[in-house]
């Protein structure tokens, strides 16, 4: 389990990105990174990151998903 905070709001409010705090069953020093960025009424981005310890995130996972009617 991971618990984040939040780190920034785009100014237009359709990128949020929330930095962790906390990782579970991690060794010490990781981080993750959630990025949500609205595409669309119906449509939006979730990017995934994780950087080891003293290093740069690195792009896990990126899905996007779209509502259907």
């Amino acid at each position: 389990m991971n618990q984040y905070k939040l780190d920034g709001i785009s100014t237009d409010g359709k990128r949020i990105v929330f930095i962790s705090e906390s990782i579970e069953n991690i060794k010490t020093g990781w981080r993750a990174k959630e990025t949500y960025q609205i595409l669309g009424d119906k449509e939006f981005m979730e990017t995934f990151e994780l950087a080891p310890p003293n290093k740069e995130f690195e792009v896990c996972s990126k899905v996007t998903l779209e509502r259907t009617d």
